[in-house]
């Protein structure tokens, strides 16, 4: 269900109408798959979209704090200084869903330390440097796979860009973003009358 939320946000931004250079790139990826890719790097991500797309590997949008920072309520908490491959990441996502003990990919809002500039990244588990915190203790949300993420020195390449600005890729995602959010406290809203109403 919640790698789902993911695919369905992306979709959403992919097929509305609001298709970047990026997500061609992205798109590209996921269906040619591993077909003659031209690096290591372009064929862990041909095998990760795989996987996401076939729901063997979870998805997670850790993008709280980034409609946060959107909204101008709190600053970007991942920053990333640049490399001659890519980026060497530091910081922390306090709150995300669906971090799977057996591997995910989470999508996070990081601002550049040179030029201040924000952009969004797919964080693949595997890396060196990031750490998973214990599931949070959440009411009626135990199965979520919630946690926090910590990163440090993470080095990721260039071919996990999702997109080069998030000023522009983050406005053209919330509406969806906000929309299945909603969706998911309305049925856990039900659920929780439902089994009122059976002790009644």
């Amino acid at each position: 269900m919640w790698g789902g939320w993911f695919v369905g946000i992306c979709a959403w931004h992919w097929l509305g109408g609001r298709v970047y250079a990026s997500d061609v790139r992205i798109l590209r990826i996921a269906m040619v798959g591993v077909n003659n890719p031209n690096t290591a790097d372009w064929l862990g991500t041909a095998l990760a979209t795989a996987m996401m797309l076939d729901g063997k590997l979870a998805c997670a949008t850790g993008l709280s704090n980034a409609m946060k920072f959107l909204s101008g309520i709190e600053a970007l908490q991942v920053n990333a200084t640049s490399t001659e491959k890519g980026w060497c990441v530091d910081g922390w996502l306090p709150w995300v869903t669906n971090l799977r003990r057996s591997g995910f990919v989470v999508a996070a809002a990081v601002e550049g330390k040179r030029d201040g500039r924000p952009f969004i990244l797919a964080i693949p588990s595997t890396l060196s440097g990031l750490k998973r915190s214990d599931n949070l203790q959440l009411m009626g949300l135990q199965l979520t796979n919630t946690a926090a993420l910590h990163f440090t020195q993470l080095n990721i390449n260039r071919e996990w860009l999702i997109h080069d600005d998030a000023r522009v890729f983050l406005p053209a995602l919330r509406p969806a973003f906000l929309g299945l959010q909603c969706g998911l406290a309305i049925g856990l809203a039900r659920r929780s009358l439902m089994e009122v109403e059976v002790r009644i």
